[in-house]
Parts: C-alpha cells; structure tokens; sequence
C-alpha cells in the first residue's frame, strides 16, 4: 500500500489527477520520470509554474523571479496618487502595502539586495 493510500483511507481525501503535476529534480532521469508518471498517473510536468502566487523553481536569474514584487507596488503607488488623499494617508497606505507584498515571499525565499 503506498503513501498516498494510506493517507486517502485516513483523511478520506484523494488526488486529483486532472488537477496535479510533478516536479522532478534535475537529478532525475528520463527512465526514473517516466517510471514514477506511470506509477501516479500523472503526466503534467510543472516547469515554469507557480504556486501561491512563489515561483516552483529558482533559476540562476533570481533577481528576475521577483521583479513582480516591485512592478506590483509601483502598480499600486501610481494608482493612489491621482486620489484626493492626504499625504499622510498615502504614506500609511505605501507603508503597510509595501510591508505586507513581501512578507509571504520572504517566509520562503531568501530576497535578493537589489531587489529589497
């Protein structure tokens, strides 16, 4: 019985084959993916996807894969600013938004300099 069984006759929940794909290290070779897509049957490989909005995978362009971050806030800042609010409402709004964009992918990520 494997893993997964186990679980789903636990917990009472199963996989959704439809909705699930495999991420293989580079370390892995074509016979070992193959072997393990038959085995769950799943055949999407997630390559250049995201999950909860964090890339699955960092390439050697790190300060690329967070260029979203900055883009984002910028995105936002540049919408305020034609909205009649007093300047120290914007500066509450730009200090609270500006701490809470980051806050999840530096859980997970080490954020490069620049980027920060």
């Amino acid at each position: 019985m494997t893993i997964l069984q186990i679980y789903s006759r636990g917990s009472g929940q199963l996989v959704n084959h439809d909705k699930s794909a495999i991420f293989y290290s580079s370390n892995c070779t074509d016979v070992m993916k193959q072997e393990f897509s038959e085995t769950m049957h799943i055949v999407q490989e997630a390559l250049a996807e995201r999950y909860l909005g964090l890339p699955t995978a960092l390439g050697r362009s790190i300060n690329d894969v967070f260029e979203y971050m900055l883009s984002k806030l910028k995105g936002l800042i540049g919408g305020w600013s034609e909205k009649n609010m007093s300047s120290a409402a914007k500066e509450v709004l730009i200090k609270s938004v500006a701490q809470s964009i980051p806050t999840y992918p530096m859980s997970c990520f080490k954020i490069p300099i620049e980027t920060c």
